[in-house]
C-alpha cells in the first residue's frame, strides 16, 4: 500500500481506476480526479490521508481514505471514498485497504470508523455488511 497526496490522486493510473469503476456500473457516478484530490485537500477541520494498491506493473488497483474531523469537539473517523478496480474486486484488494486505513485510525486513537453508502450499491453494501459481519466475529 502507497499513501498518496492531493496531486498523487490527480495522477493517470487514478484517472484509469476512476473510469474503469465508473463504466463498470450505470449507477455509479462518474468520478473525478480533480473532485477526489479537492476532497483529499480535505479543509478546515478535516484531515483526509488516502492510499493505494498498486500491481507490480504500476496499475493501481484500488484507493481508500480515511477522514478525520472534529464534530461538537469530537474527533469523528470515517472512510469516505473505497473503489476498487472490477478487474481486481474479491481478490482481497478492498479488505487489504480496509485494514490499512482501520490501522491508521486505531493509531490516531479512533474508537470507531464509519461508513456510508448508497443502498442501490449492492456490491458496495454487501461488502461493508460481510466486513462488518466478519469483524464482528473476530471480536
Amino acid at each position: 500500500m502507497v499513501e498518496l497526496s492531493a496531486a498523487d490522486l490527480e495522477a493517470d493510473g487514478v484517472a484509469r481506476l476512476l473510469a474503469s469503476v465508473s463504466a463498470y456500473a450505470d449507477d455509479f457516478p462518474r468520478f473525478s480526479v480533480k473532485g477526489l484530490a479537492a476532497d483529499a485537500r480535505g479543509r478546515s477541520g478535516r484531515l483526509v490521508r488516502v492510499w493505494s494498491a498498486v500491481c507490480t506493473d504500476g496499475a493501481v488497483q484500488g484507493l481508500i481514505s480515511l477522514a478525520e474531523a472534529a464534530v461538537s469537539g469530537k474527533q469523528r473517523f470515517s472512510i469516505p471514498w473505497l473503489v476498487v478496480d472490477p478487474r481486481h474486486r474479491r481478490r482481497g484488494v478492498g479488505r487489504a485497504l480496509v485494514r490499512v486505513a482501520l490501522a491508521a485510525a486505531a493509531e490516531a486513537g479512533a474508537a470507531d470508523v464509519s461508513v456510508e453508502t448508497l443502498s442501490t450499491w449492492t456490491a458496495a453494501a454487501a461488502f461493508w455488511a460481510q466486513l462488518a459481519r466478519r469483524t464482528a466475529a473476530e471480536g
